[in-house]
């Protein structure tokens, strides 16, 4: 019994960490997408890639709210990941193990290329719908800024349903 409450316990206290990163992602990230999409407009240009692989559209509002809400996440979990390397790192004394390598450099290369993959997807999913709906405007446009973001109370309300949190 003292098993169960305790996993319990911990569930709900990671859960309930999970909603604050996600609330302050929110409040300090998607926010301030306006900025953010200028200066990923800006590297893109700089890095000159292909348009395959632009993840902000050129057109307005070049990322959605959920989509960057999403790619924040992901790239939370890559700087804990190179976190738990580094700890790991500096506790063995050895820079060369292949834990300290692998959560170091690559679970975090590999989970930014995934988000990667997922934005460009959303770019391409969004642009479409805009070419053949005529939907140009931002669809958060409407939205005032004291109302609750549907899309973030989605995104709570996921981390509380799924079974494997």
């Amino acid at each position: 019994m003292d098993e169960i409450c305790g996993d319990f316990i911990v569930r709900v206290i990671f859960q309930a960490f999970l909603t604050g990163a996600t609330i302050l992602i929110d409040k300090l990230i998607v926010r301030r997408r306006p900025a953010i999409v200028h200066r990923g407009r800006q590297l893109q240009a700089y890095l000159r890639l292909p348009e395959w692989m632009h993840i902000f559209a050129s057109r307005d509002p070049g990322i959605q709210n959920e989509d960057l809400l999403v790619a924040a996440q992901f790239l939370g979990v890559a700087c804990f990941l190179a976190m738990c390397g580094w700890i790991r790192a500096f506790a063995l004394g050895i820079f060369w193990d292949f834990w300290v390598l692998g959560l170091m450099f690559v679970a975090p290369a590999c989970t930014v290329i995934v988000a990667w993959f997922i934005l460009v997807g959303a770019r391409r999913k969004w642009l479409s719908r805009a070419r053949y709906r005529n939907i140009a405007d931002d669809p958060e446009k409407g939205v005032p800024p004291d109302e609750p973001d549907p899309y973030l109370e989605r995104s709570i309300m996921l981390i509380w349903v799924h079974p494997w949190l």
